[in-house]
């Protein structure tokens, strides 16, 4: 066996400083194009906070004008409201994109009725299109025949928002022609959902970067700048952590249809499922009852209190746990309550585990901006009831009290 000399040894030397050099090169090239993609995605985040709030403001201070037509009024209001969803998306992708990359993200496996969450964004998104001009699009869902009471065990809350994205992002490339979505079942153990258009296509050079965080397909086009990036990557992860994948077909200038697929597992709940539309309000008089509501927000108390003036009802206020607890041993009318989570001096959870010890059957509903997955489950093993995410709708706040409170129909 040959003796290894020191020439040898210099040149094998060489031979790895220079595979080190190569591979710190990658990592460099890597971290910068990383920082340009954050700071991208850093400057694109402050024009799409403040976008929305421009209108939400701008329009709020233009209502204050008391000559303003009701028709006007209801335009502008309407504004207010789209761009607060706007707002509320993009913080939620936000959350999203973080708890991911932590991998914390929680995925809630449970029965999930395709074609009830499916006509939602249906009525939604063709809202949405009717109050934009520019847009002259047809929006289309086609299903199966045989699977209108369609349930699957899978996570419907993050289900829905995969077609949410596909479906918005579809929308926004395409300004003439269709946006059509659906599903097939495949071999009787896959189930592979759909969202085609007939927009601006992806060029092949983006292929590649499509589903990359803070990628955004480039367009000379100004209508088509809005986002932050994070949306397909969103849309990639949640499949995957659903057991699925995602995937693509695209040409420049000749449409786009996205993919993705998921196990097919029936659940044995096949019942047929209503759609409650956003005036499915039953009007309830509770004259004579009182609730206790738990708010340190002022704007949030009020909201809640003209919400329930229709009602009738008698409200007491707390501004804090202690607060509560104290309410609740001093009055013993008040039927319910609503707790808030995120309170000064002592949360809500801890003033509901009291209240459990002096009044165990007293209805408690959660009312929080703690809106994430896990957070329903974690204030019902606190004590409480039921559980209403901000922002709370009308609708969700009058029917979820009713299930509580004794009431009679007007």
């Amino acid at each position: 066996m040959s003796e290894i000399t020191s020439s040898d040894l210099l040149t094998q030397l060489e031979a790895e400083i220079k595979q080190l050099k190569a591979k710190l090169t990658e990592a460099e090239s890597k971290a910068s194009q990383s920082e340009k993609l954050k700071s991208a995605f850093l400057a694109n985040l402050s024009h799409e906070i403040r976008t929305p709030m421009n209108a939400i403001l701008g329009f709020s201070e233009l209502l204050t004008d008391y000559e303003l037509e009701p028709m006007m009024q209801k335009e502008y209001l309407e504004i207010i409201k789209s761009n607060g969803r706007d707002l509320l998306q993009l913080i939620d992708d936000i959350i999203d994109i973080a708890k991911i990359e932590a991998e914390t993200l929680e995925i809630t496996i449970t029965d999930c009725h395709v074609n009830k969450i499916l006509n939602e964004l249906l009525i939604s998104y063709n809202d949405n299109i009717v109050r934009v001009p520019e847009k002259n699009l047809d929006l289309k869902l086609i299903t199966p025949a045989g699977n209108q009471n369609l349930v699957i065990e899978t996570d419907p809350y993050r289900f829905k928002q995969i077609i949410s994205n596909l479906i918005s992002n579809a929308i926004k490339f395409t300004f003439e022609g269709s946006v059509q979505f659906g599903y097939k079942i495949i071999n009787n153990d896959t189930i592979r959902v759909y969202v085609k258009d007939t927009g601006i296509g992806i060029s092949s050079e983006d292929h590649n970067t499509i589903f990359e965080k803070f990628g955004q397909v480039e367009t000379t086009d100004f209508r088509s700048r809005r986002g932050t990036g994070v949306g397909l990557a969103i849309c990639k992860s949640l499949t995957e952590l659903l057991g699925g994948k995602i995937w693509f077909e695209s040409e420049k200038n000749q449409g786009s249809t996205f993919y993705f697929s998921l196990p097919l597992v029936k659940s044995n709940s096949q019942s047929a499922v209503t759609t409650d539309s956003v005036e499915n309000i039953i009007h309830y008089d509770w004259s004579g009852r009182r609730i206790l509501i738990v708010e340190d927000e002022e704007s949030n108390f009020r909201y809640l209190k003209y919400t329930l003036e229709i009602t009738k009802i008698k409200l007491l206020r707390a501004h804090n746990g202690i607060q509560a607890i104290d309410l609740v041993k001093n009055n013993n009318d008040i039927e319910l309550v609503l707790m808030d989570i995120h309170l000064p001096v002592m949360n809500g959870y801890d003033a509901t585990q009291v209240i459990r010890e002096f009044k165990p059957d007293l209805p408690i509903i959660a009312q929080t901006a703690f809106a994430m997955p896990g957070e329903k489950e974690k204030s019902l093993e606190a004590g409480c009831n039921d559980y209403i995410s901000k922002p709370i709708s009308r609708t969700d706040l009058i029917n979820t009290i009713a299930k509580f409170i004794n009431k009679e129909n007007t």
